[in-house]
């Protein structure tokens, strides 16, 4: 778990500059140097519809988060 979320930081700021998270995700399926939107795009398509279900926690002020 640790090695996927060290990856995962060293995509986003692969070659130096911060990376979309389109770019993140299509790179942690297929390398950083191999990324193609239609080799990748049903997987990035899947992040999308999972990503609709996470609540950004700065829009709800009202409840308290312990986390």
């Amino acid at each position: 778990m640790y090695f996927g979320a060290a990856y995962l930081g060293w995509l986003s700021r692969y070659e130096g500059r911060e990376r979309s998270h389109e770019f993140i995700v299509q790179a942690y399926l297929a390398g950083p140097d191999k990324v193609n939107l239609q080799e990748t795009g049903p997987y990035w398509k899947k992040f999308l519809e999972a990503l609709i279900h996470y609540e950004d926690p700065k829009k709800d002020q009202t409840s308290c988060c312990i986390l």
